[in-house]
């Protein structure tokens, strides 16, 4: 972690399947998150954002695609089309629509890792105290709220959003300017009342040896 991270920054800890925008010292906003599985743990790295994309298309990771969702597009390809599978320049991808497991927001955030932060289909899971069901990536609750944190000095409030998404269109918003997140995992950190909140080492990281880093796309 930098000593200054950034006038206005995100920052994700695993650890408490929570993330966080801050703005200086003032806390803009807080949303419950998933985080990877334990054999598919969530890495710990830092990337820009440069935008928000809205109705994105999924783009299957190879790995992801060979646990079912290739056999089921050739052998049963009507099945696999209404659940918006297609097989197109030598990728599986899945179209935007009401099933697509990136949801209706994810975040523009290169990194190595392939991993991003986007909405889910999958909102019973935000019900649950322990939240590690990912193959890596950052399922955000109320992610057009995070949305229009990020965006609200481009004019996109949740209304404006709201409405971009129920046209079923592709659409990516750019930021004035990159925001850093950070994603991390701290098992201790310090609470609202200036306490010290203690969280469940889920990745087995305080140990001697820590854990293997390893991301996915979803």
């Amino acid at each position: 972690m930098p000593r200054s991270l950034g006038d206005i920054y995100i920052l994700v800890n695993a650890a408490a399947f929570e993330a966080t925008m801050w703005r200086g010292a003032d806390l803009v906003g807080r949303w419950k998150i998933v985080v990877g599985k334990t054999r598919s743990p969530t890495p710990v790295f830092r990337a820009d954002i440069l935008g928000v994309t809205l109705n994105p298309w999924w783009e299957i990771p190879p790995a992801i695609a060979r646990e079912g969702i290739a056999a089921m597009v050739r052998a049963h390809p009507a099945a696999a089309a209404a659940q918006g599978y297609v097989y197109q320049q030598g990728h599986y991808r899945q179209r935007p629509g009401p099933r697509n497991a990136l949801g209706r927001m994810k975040l523009v955030m290169p990194n190595r890792y392939n991993v991003y932060l986007h909405d889910t289909p999958a909102k019973s899971l935000f019900e649950k105290d322990v939240r590690a069901f990912s193959h890596g990536c950052v399922r955000v609750g109320d992610a057009l709220g995070l949305a229009s944190a990020l965006l609200s000095d481009r004019g996109w409030n949740r209304d404006r959003l709201e409405a971009t998404v129920n046209t079923g269109a592709t659409v990516t918003v750019s930021l004035a300017t990159a925001i850093p997140v950070y994603v991390a995992y701290f098992t201790a950190e310090p609470a609202d009342d200036g306490s010290i909140r203690y969280l469940p080492d889920v990745y087995h990281r305080d140990g001697a040896g820590g854990g293997v880093e390893q991301g996915c796309a979803l």
